[in-house]
């Protein structure tokens, strides 16, 4: 069952509920309580699966965006390093980053979507999909550096363009399967 907010999703401990969890939501920040729960699922080796702007989430929370999900959507300036950037409506075209279950199937493909450029992207990431598009990073798609659980970031999925299409469903699809641990 969909929790639309985080605060309430993380109220208490939901190891024995839940595979896999699939952020799509843009929380800023968890209480105490919350960053409890949500590490005692990731460190129990439960999956995890960040869709498009869920890299936003929790920006003061370190452990998340580098060790877990390995990146962040900038939304302030850091020292030298500015604030991320965002395009509507881009023209792109996706390829895997090589072999990988969750790529498997899914060749090159065009897709109208957003593009995030000047995220914070851990060196620890294993890319999965990279595109063309100049106003984008390079690499939209990735395994995170979690060693405790399966962690997949997917930049795309900003409103029905890619929803509709059938190679972003069936990377959506395989990254559940593959983070609960049920596609090798």
């Amino acid at each position: 069952m969909p929790v639309k907010d985080s605060t309430l999703a993380f109220k208490q401990d939901i190891r024995a509920k839940y595979d896999v969890l699939v952020f799509y939501d843009f929380t800023r920040d968890l209480d105490d309580n919350g960053k409890k729960n949500l590490r005692d699922f990731v460190e129990s080796g439960k999956g995890v699966v960040v869709l498009h702007h869920g890299i936003l989430n929790f920006q003061k929370w370190p452990w998340w965006y580098e060790e877990v999900v390995g990146g962040l959507y900038r939304l302030e300036r850091q020292g030298t390093i500015p604030n991320s950037t965002v395009k509507f409506g881009q023209e792109h075209l996706i390829t895997p980053a090589g072999d990988h279950p969750i790529t498997a199937g899914i060749g090159p493909f065009h897709v109208t979507d957003e593009t995030y450029k000047g995220l914070f992207i851990s060196p620890n990431i294993k890319p999965l999909l990279i595109t063309d598009n100049p106003t984008s990073d390079r690499t939209v798609a990735w395994i995170g550096p979690c060693t405790t659980s399966k962690v997949v970031f997917i930049q795309l999925g900003h409103d029905h363009s890619p929803f509709r299409h059938p190679s972003y469903r069936a990377l959506v699809h395989d990254s559940i399967l593959w983070s609960a641990g049920k596609l090798q």
